[in-house]
Order: structure tokens, then sequence, then C-alpha cells
């Protein structure tokens, strides 16, 4: 029953979040009404829910619920609880803000902007989100399924490495795409994944330690 629901609020906030970057500042900006962004997301959403349905219905191991619920809580604190406390202590102000208005001046991802409190009412105020970066850290989301798939079955352990390769080229296209766009630096990119695999491996290495996590031998 809890699973049920965990999976279903999960369904949610996978077309709730990214459905609003679609046609919002972070996308085709203008380009369609923002609402047609959630009937585009809904669409791999589903599919990705029907093969998570059929990669856990044949599943081995009875606690496997407990690992995802590990899962929920990872992320919460990463992207919830990590990432959003750094952006709003820094304001770090995105390139695009740089190149667009002259009283916007370059920051170091180690420095805090203490002038922010004088100017957040004269620009828009993503633009002092740049450190770190969230989209990074939510495509580094695709490496949880490569570490835990082996907890489900040991037949996935076979494309464990495959699949994890995969995940982080994956990541690094995103990261160049965030970079392309204007919307980061090199820095904060790479502390947007970092924080998120940070918090990966402290789960990872907490979750091989418990036995009744594992598969039986």
């Amino acid at each position: 029953m809890l699973f049920g629901v965990l999976a279903a609020a999960c369904f949610g906030v996978s077309i709730f979040y990214p459905g609003g970057e679609y046609f919002g500042i972070n996308g085709f900006y203008g380009a369609a009404p923002e609402w047609v962004g959630y009937l585009i997301v809904i669409i791999p959403e589903a599919a990705a829910a029907f093969g998570g349905y059929h990669l856990f219905k044949d599943c081995k191991n009875e606690n496997i619920w407990i690992v995802m619920c590990a899962v929920i809580v990872m992320l919460l604190l990463a992207l919830l609880a990590t990432i959003p406390t750094i952006k709003d202590s820094m304001h770090r102000p995105r390139y695009r803000a740089l190149i667009a208005y002259e009283g916007i001046s370059f920051h170091n991802w180690w420095e805090p902007f203490k002038g922010y409190n004088a100017v957040k009412d004269s620009y828009p105020h993503d633009n002092f989100k740049s450190f770190p970066s969230g989209h990074t850290a939510e495509t580094s989301i695709v490496l949880i399924g490569a570490v835990f798939l082996p907890l489900i079955d040991e037949k996935y352990e076979k494309q464990q490495l495959t699949l994890f390769i995969a995940g982080c080229c994956f990541i690094l296209l995103v990261a160049l795409a965030r970079i392309m766009a204007a919307a980061h630096f090199l820095s904060d990119v790479s502390w947007g994944a970092t924080i998120l695999i940070g918090w990966l491996t402290i789960t990872n290495e907490i979750i091989a330690h418990i036995k009744p996590l594992q598969l039986a031998e």
C-alpha cells in the first residue's frame, strides 16, 4: 500500500516539475503555452511507469520497497534541501544575465552575491540561480537505476556497467547543453552532478551494509 502511494506520488512529481520547463524560462519560452509542456512530458513518463511495472513484477527482493523509500529520501535531501539551499545562499548570476544586463557582475562559484538584495527586484529572479545546476543534478538520477538494478534480480548485473556508462554520457550531454544555453558555467554543472552523486554514494554504502536488503543467496 505504502509503495503504491509513493509510486503514484513519484509519477505525479515527474510530470509536475519537468512539464513546466518545456516552455518556461529555461526552455522554449513563449513558443507555446506552458500547459502544453505537461502534455508532452506525460507520454514518456507513462511509458517509463509501464516499463517500471514490468521491471518489478517479477522482483525477487521482497524488501526492495525499503530501498525505493531510501532512494526517495535521498532525492528529497539532494533536490529539495541541498541544492535549493545552496542556490538561495550563493545567488550566483547566470552567464546569460551577465551578457544581457550591465548591472550584474561575474561571481566565482565560491563567492556569495552579497549585493543580491539590492538588485533582486531589478532583474528576473531566475537570473540568480546559476550555482549549482539543478538540471544536471536531476539528470544524474539516471545513475540510481544502474546502481540499484541488481537488487531487483541478479540477472541485471551484466547490464549494470553498460547502463552506468550510458547514464554518465547522458549527464555530460545535458551538462553541455546547459552551458551552451548560457544558463550555467562549468563549475555549476560539475557541482550539480557531484551533489546528487555524492548523496547516491552515501545511500549505496548504507544499503550495501544492510543484509536484509540484499538478494538472498
